[in-house]
């Protein structure tokens, strides 16, 4: 019995240690400085060593680091959600030839800033419950029996035409209660607003851009 009270009492301590590092604090202390520096000398010497290895690290902390984030902060998330889904083409293009599965990285986004609640346990009941009775909600779960029907239907010849749209559908709904729970002030909506500004400009511009350049090769 007092192995099994020392086994529990090392778990409540270790647990409460890494939701204070990581939680509360966000690394912003000693592991975190430490983890840096690791980082940085290790990833030195991979560029010097073998460069493609040291790219492809950078690029998992980079994704690690953004996925982080979408746990950690739920409107955080909705930031990033809305950066990536301006700019994911536009990077698979220049970066991956167009072979970047951008559907999928915004599935883990949705995914990760969804868990976010539950990092952070948050009491979704009444929430939720307030959701699924407004107008809009409402009106996309109708869409959504009407696509489950869908399903059933003899001239349907694509089961991956079906599953690709009920799939976004289910993340517009995801993208939307994230917002209906992150958006809950004034100063929450000011500064999506503001991103959302941003973002769209940065669009609008390139757009220009492209009126008077013409594509750019990596877009042809």
């Amino acid at each position: 019995a007092s192995v099994l009270k020392i086994k529990n009492a090392l778990q409540s301590a270790l647990s409460s240690f890494l939701h204070k590092i990581f939680i509360d604090q966000k690394l912003n202390n000693f592991v975190g400085y430490v983890l840096l520096l690791f980082s940085a000398v290790v990833l030195g010497y991979l560029y010097a060593v073998n460069p493609t290895a040291g790219i492809g690290i950078t690029g998992l902390i980079c994704c690690t680091a953004v996925v982080l984030a979408c746990i950690l902060d739920t409107l955080t998330g909705l930031y990033i959600n809305v950066i990536y889904s301006f700019f994911a083409f536009a990077f698979s293009r220049y970066f991956f030839h167009d072979e970047f599965p951008t559907g999928v990285a915004s599935d883990i986004l949705i995914v990760a800033t969804l868990f976010s609640f539950f990092v952070k346990r948050i009491g979704l009941k009444i929430t939720l419950n307030k959701f699924i009775h407004t107008s809009v909600v409402i009106a996309i779960l109708v869409l959504f029996f009407y696509l489950m029907i869908e399903l059933f239907n003899p001239y349907g010849h694509s089961l991956d035409g079906w599953y690709q749209t009920f799939r976004k559908s289910l993340d517009a709904v995801f993208l939307l209660f994230i917002a209906y729970k992150a958006l809950d002030s004034y100063e929450n909506i000011r500064k999506f607003l503001t991103l959302l500004f941003i973002v769209c400009s940065i669009s609008g511009l390139y757009g220009l851009i492209q009126v008077g350049h013409g594509l750019f090769d990596y877009e042809r």
